[in-house]
C-alpha cells in the first residue's frame, strides 16, 4: 500500500505549484524509490510519479464526481524513454533523496537533465545520497534550505 510523502513536503510542493509565476509551465512529476503519495499536491494537479525500479502494484486516486483513476507511475528502468520525455516537459519536479547509496545513484542518473522545471529536492539531513544529487542541484540552480531533519 502506498504511504504519504511528509506532509510538509507535500505543502510545500502545492505551495510551489499554486504559486509560480505564470502557473506551472509543464506536468508535475515525483521521483521516488517507494510508493509515496502526496494528496494535496495530487488534489491540485495530475501527478506522474517515476520510480528507479519496477512498480510491483497500481494505486488509484480519486476523481472528484468520477470513478478512481489509475496513478500514473512509471518504471524508469522499463520505460526510460518516456520518462526523459517527462522529466524534459515537467513544469515542477519533487524527487526524494534516498538514504541509500545505490537507490541514489538509481534515482540522479534518472535526473541528469533537470530541464526548466522548479525543482524541489528533500530527503533526511544525514542521507548518504546527498552527495549524489550534487551535480543534479548545481544543474537545476538550487540552494539548500535547511530544516529540522530534512
Amino acid at each position: 500500500m502506498s504511504t504519504l510523502i511528509d506532509p510538509w513536503i507535500d505543502v510545500l510542493a502545492a505551495t510551489v505549484a499554486t504559486l509560480a509565476p505564470g502557473g506551472l509551465a509543464g506536468a508535475t512529476v515525483v521521483v521516488h524509490e517507494g510508493l509515496r503519495v502526496m494528496p494535496l499536491l495530487e488534489s491540485l494537479a495530475s501527478v506522474a510519479w517515476v520510480h528507479p525500479g519496477p512498480v510491483l502494484f497500481r494505486d488509484f486516486v480519486t476523481v472528484p464526481h468520477g470513478q478512481p483513476a489509475q496513478r500514473e507511475r512509471l518504471d524508469a528502468g522499463e520505460y526510460a524513454a518516456d520518462v526523459r520525455d517527462l522529466l524534459k516537459r515537467a513544469g515542477l519536479c519533487v524527487a526524494t533523496v534516498p538514504g541509500d547509496l545505490a537507490a541514489a545513484r538509481r534515482t540522479a542518473a534518472l535526473l541528469k537533465e533537470p530541464g526548466h522545471a522548479l525543482w524541489l529536492l528533500h530527503g533526511p539531513a544525514d542521507a548518504a545520497g546527498w552527495a549524489v544529487f550534487d551535480p543534479v542541484a548545481q544543474a537545476a540552480g538550487l540552494q539548500p534550505l535547511a530544516a529540522p531533519g530534512v
